[in-house]
């Protein structure tokens, strides 16, 4: 687990849409581009599935525009494809034609819509499908204002899985740290490596209902404990040179981060490079000592060195530190120490266990906090679970800027805002400094910085306060945005009064109700 572990989303930031070669493979649904409509036409009307469309599981409708031939795919199949992706007012998500390149999706690790869509597809065939945007990324997100997404794909290449392995280990199997293991080619070396080392690696991986979930072709070395436990524990029962096969019982993969219940992997281990031994689990993990203070809103802490004096962060400043994280077991889930590199990050984009608590160190301090599950990931899945504990030593405190101003008619637009057709109100702040600029378009790239606040004053997020500008395609946030920027040219500043249809649409852990942006165009692309 990375520094990512104590990141939260920016409210605005988390609307739009690097690594090894087969995880780029897998993230179907990211891909960022700003293909313009007069690119790529879709093959059939995008509003509404044809009446003679196929129904298939997951509320998905499909047509073969273009029929293939040879073996139909199955669930755990390769398939190398080209695909374009419409909202159903026609305008070009995203396109992998555009770009010249084919994606290949391993179909046992695609989210539900995906596997849907493409399963069953034969080489050289293209089909339409109209499908719900959640049912296109495993964490069920939706896109603001459109429930349905429409896709053109054209299967180049089918690549067929090997037989799944059950995850009923077979007589004989060796028993080793809670699980089993059989060795298919001997390792070179003895010895396996430590949860804290890098390991080169290939393998897969597979559920109890055969789906190939889990798949790493490239050797790029893994910090083990960046990955899920069942993984990283079977990889260190395997040795250096050798190729095993090894079952996961469900009590050891009960991190959420695979599919529940027992699973089997298939792993070859080319090399162990020895890590940063971690941190020793504190005596006092379990629950904060009798001498720990408190802050107001419940995070337990106590100085594990001479408390300094000097500047503080506030909430909104960066911080650089060396921390290592567990849980109240004791177990580890994440360290800057064992990755050798110290983490730096605003504080007010992690947990709120965090963003109060090293508020109350200095530079070099070193710090214990107990941070309740309320102020953590809140039973989020797939995140550490319960009160987690942190050790934490502050090296360097970058002030924020200056917050911008709460704007005075935040609360409604003042008379003498224009109105777009959609119902997006805006006022011009700041002219351009040269006159005859044009005005993006609804699928171009743009470069701005902006502030947005609900219309109580509530800054929710700002590139101003990241000091950096934001760069997205319109296609690709919020239709309030979509509409309202278009009327901007470059070097020009408006503030937007935009309506919740517009906006997030009530959508939870959303902001509600009409925001309000102030938004400055730097760039058109």
């Amino acid at each position: 687990m990375r520094l990512s572990i104590i990141l939260v989303a920016l409210a605005f930031s988390s609307c739009k849409k690097n690594d090894s070669k087969e995880k780029e493979e897998a993230k179907t649904a990211e891909i960022k581009d700003t293909a313009k409509p007069s690119d790529i036409k879709p093959p059939l009307p995008v509003a509404a599935p044809p009446a003679d469309a196929v129904k298939v599981p997951g509320d998905i409708s499909y047509k073969i525009v273009k029929e293939g031939e040879g073996t139909p795919s199955k669930k755990n199949d390769s398939m190398k494809v080209h695909y374009s992706w419409w909202k159903t007012d026609g305008t070009l998500i995203r396109s992998s034609v555009k770009l010249n390149r084919p994606q290949t999706f391993h179909l046992g690790q695609q989210p539900e819509g995906w596997q849907n869509i493409l399963t069953g597809m034969k080489k050289g065939e293209t089909r339409m499908a109209w499908v719900p945007f959640e049912g296109l990324n495993k964490s069920k997100r939706s896109m603001p204002g459109q429930k349905t997404a429409v896709i053109s794909a054209e299967v180049l290449e089918i690549t067929p899985a090997p037989p799944a392995l059950s995850v009923v280990s077979p007589a004989g199997a060796t028993a080793i740290n809670g699980l089993t293991k059989k060795t298919v080619t001997a390792g070179t070396a003895k010895g396996f490596a430590n949860s804290y080392d890098k390991v080169k690696f290939t393998g897969k991986g597979w559920d109890a209902q055969g789906n190939q979930f889990f798949v790493k072709t490239d050797k790029a070395p893994r910090l083990l404990t960046g990955l899920p436990e069942a993984l990283s524990l079977a990889v260190q029962s395997v040795s250096k040179g050798e190729s095993a096969q090894v079952w996961i019982p469900k009590e050891k993969n009960a991190d959420k981060k695979f599919p529940d219940g027992d699973l089997v992997f298939e792993l070859t281990v080319d090399d162990i490079i020895e890590g940063m031994k971690p941190p020793e689990t504190p005596s006092d993990v379990a629950t904060p000592p009798a001498d720990a203070k408190k802050t107001a809103d419940g995070v337990s802490y106590k100085f594990l060195s001479k408390q300094n004096a000097g500047d503080k962060p506030g909430p909104a400043d960066t911080v650089k530190v060396d921390y290592t994280g567990w849980t109240t077991d004791g177990k580890m889930f994440d360290s800057s120490i064992t990755r050798g590199q110290k983490a730096s990050f605003p504080l007010n984009r992690v947990i709120k266990g965090w963003t109060e608590g090293l508020q109350v160190m200095s530079i070099g301090d070193k710090v214990r906090f107990w941070i309740p599950e309320q102020l953590a990931y809140q039973g989020k899945p797939g995140m550490p679970a319960g009160m987690l504990v942190f050790d934490v030593e502050l090296f360097e405190i970058k002030k924020a800027p200056k917050p911008p101003e709460v704007p005075t008619d935040v609360a409604a637009p003042p008379k003498d805002a224009k109105k777009t057709d959609l119902g997006v109100s805006y006022k011009v702040l700041k002219e351009a400094s040269q006159s005859g600029g044009k005005n993006p378009g609804p699928t171009d790239k743009v470069t701005v910085h902006y502030s947005g606040w609900t219309t109580d004053g509530k800054m929710f997020d700002s590139s101003v306060m990241r000091g950096s500008p934001a760069t997205f395609g319109l296609n690709q946030v919020i239709k309030g945005w979509t509409d309202g920027l278009q009327t901007m040219v470059v070097g020009q500043k408006t503030r937007f009064w935009i309506p919740e249809k517009l906006a997030y649409g009530g959508s939870p852990g959303k902001p509600a109700g009409m925001l309000v942006f102030d938004v400055e165009l730097l760039g058109i692309k």
